[in-house]
């Protein structure tokens, strides 16, 4: 009994050192969605140059299965009160998986991509929500 009782001691000890995540690699960067998710896998945010002064803004999520996925993505541009302000936005919505990009030439400045995906149950109820940044761009 001494062993049987230990041995549920010794587990109960190591189960908090056991962590689960999913993981996905976009544009050489690892995203990752916490399991506090009941149906999003992955949600990301890019900035990346197009040639000439222009840069290409887009985000992306995807979930596990039928849910209604809606993603806004929107280039961000740095003010002075350390805040940021919208330049554009786009919007789209998908079974399982929703992305936009937008192209625009950038002045100087720092600029980053905001992506916000949103999940529905078929109903049309709400399930969840992410919201994740892209690297910031100055130039």
């Amino acid at each position: 009994m001494k062993k049987i009782v230990s041995l549920l001691l010794v587990l109960l000890l190591l189960l908090p050192c056991v962590s689960v995540s999913a993981e996905s690699l976009t544009n050489g960067k690892l995203y990752t969605v916490s399991p506090r998710f009941k149906e999003m896998t992955g949600c990301n945010a890019a900035l990346t140059p197009a040639g000439g002064g222009t840069y290409i803004f887009s985000g992306s999520a995807r979930a596990n299965s039928t849910v209604t996925i809606s993603v806004t993505v929107t280039l961000q541009r740095a003010n002075s009160s350390s805040g940021w302000d919208d330049m554009a936005t786009l919007t789209d919505s998908g079974t399982s998986y929703a992305s936009c990009s937008g192209q625009r030439y950038l002045s100087s400045g720092t600029y980053r991509t905001k992506t916000v995906a949103n999940v529905y149950s078929t109903s049309g109820a709400f399930i969840e929500s992410a919201t994740v940044y892209s690297s910031t761009v100055t130039r």
